[in-house]
């Protein structure tokens, strides 16, 4: 007796699609809450780490570190931490730059040390970077991007670490 060849039939194949269809729908949101909530946890890591090494430094010194090009670890914290650290920003495609500003600069109010973050592609935050600094603000400040430590600023982000 001869075998008959079964093949899948239309209806089969589009039932698979749709289930398919189905759980890619929901999973992929998921995938991205959870990937934009890990890229606010390295960046919140990171300001925290660089904080505690700038008060350090000031502790051990008298002295607060130097200001910096954007992307440069300041080279008195080298001691203090990891310069890697100063990489990790890169998940959103953002800029660490440390401030030490002796005057009222850059929105900034007072004389202050901080820590500001910036689009590396355009200069200009996005959606997504907005809802990634929220995600940091919420974890180390007062969950609002316009008040607290952590901020909005028209060139980026900016995190204040001491006032002078």
């Amino acid at each position: 007796m001869a075998r008959v060849a079964r093949a899948f039939t239309l209806v089969e194949l589009i039932a698979v699609i749709v289930v398919l269809a189905i759980l890619a729908g929901v999973a992929v949101p998921r995938f991205f809450s959870y990937s934009t909530q890990a890229r606010a946890a390295s960046i919140a890591s990171s300001f925290k780490v660089i904080g505690r090494a700038v008060i350090a430094y000031q502790r051990d010194n008298g002295r607060w570190p130097e200001d910096v090009n954007p992307s440069v670890c300041p080279p008195e914290l080298r001691a203090y931490m990891e310069p890697e650290i100063w990489l990790n920003p890169t998940t959103v495609q953002m800029d660490l730059d440390f401030e030490n500003w002796d005057a009222a600069e850059w929105e900034q109010p007072t004389p202050a040390v901080g820590i500001s973050l910036r689009s590396s592609m355009t200069g200009i935050p996005t959606t997504d970077h907005a809802e990634v600094m929220l995600l940091v603000d919420q974890q180390i400040d007062d969950g609002n991007l316009t008040t607290g430590r952590v901020q909005r600023r028209t060139y980026g982000y900016y995190m204040l670490i001491a006032n002078k």
